[in-house]
């Protein structure tokens, strides 16, 4: 089952959200996204030059990718939203050669964290060690107060194709796993909260990577 949403911002841009659950699901999804584009091009509510902005792994190095989860997690600044731990964290070193106090890494092909307090650890607390380690993905758990619905859930971020041979190529993506409401909702308001909470999750990660790409412009320019 997968569904798709155009969302219009006030500034003029907008956004794509697609939720699937399996990867025949998701290939049909983003066809559908081309298509659907492609007629809003033909009748004038896109420019045919503006293009569908992904965020790639390779948008990212090694640091601005743990500071890109970062902004997403336990420095979110967002209303509804207040991060209350990191629970899992796949990472592995990267081919090159480690300081002393990761070197066991060296050997392992993939780490997956999982626990309290994970961003505690010395090696994903301490930026020093960032260049040295490849990370791709994240779960957090989050307290919500939205429109007077309050409760927990845990969220997903992550480049889910990254292990799977797409490596460079894999998309961001973002889900909800869990969503536990302080009371009982029935089925049709649990499924309608889910939804915008994920919109203003979503909102967050379009802000925290709209901001990166200013930074890395600007960084840029200064340079030359």
């Amino acid at each position: 089952m997968g569904t798709i949403e155009f969302i219009n911002e006030s500034d003029g841009k907008g956004r794509v959200i697609i939720s699937h659950t399996a990867p025949e699901t998701k290939e049909i999804a983003e066809f559908a996204v081309k298509s659907q584009i492609q007629r809003y091009k033909s009748k004038g509510f896109i420019a045919r030059e503006d293009k569908l902005r992904r965020i790639c792994f390779n948008d990212f190095s090694n640091e601005e990718r743990f500071n890109f989860f970062f902004r997403l997690t336990n420095h979110i600044k967002c209303a509804y939203f207040k991060c209350e731990d990191i629970k899992n964290i796949s990472i592995k070193p990267e081919e090159t050669s480690l300081p002393d106090n990761i070197k066991w890494m060296e050997d392992v092909n993939r780490i997956l964290l999982s626990g309290k307090s994970l961003d505690k650890k010395f090696f994903i607390k301490d930026t020093h060690y960032h260049k040295h380690i490849v990370l791709w993905d994240m779960d957090a758990t989050y307290v919500y107060d939205f429109k007077g619905q309050k409760g927990s859930l845990t969220a997903n971020f992550g480049f889910p194709d990254y292990k799977s041979g797409k490596n460079n190529n894999s998309e961001f993506e973002l889900n909800i796993s869990t969503l536990t409401p302080d009371v009982a909702i029935d089925t049709r308001t649990r499924k309608e909260l889910k939804k915008q909470l994920l919109l203003e999750m979503d909102k967050q990660k379009s802000t925290v990577y709209s901001n990166f790409l200013d930074y890395k412009n600007n960084k840029k320019a200064n340079d030359n």
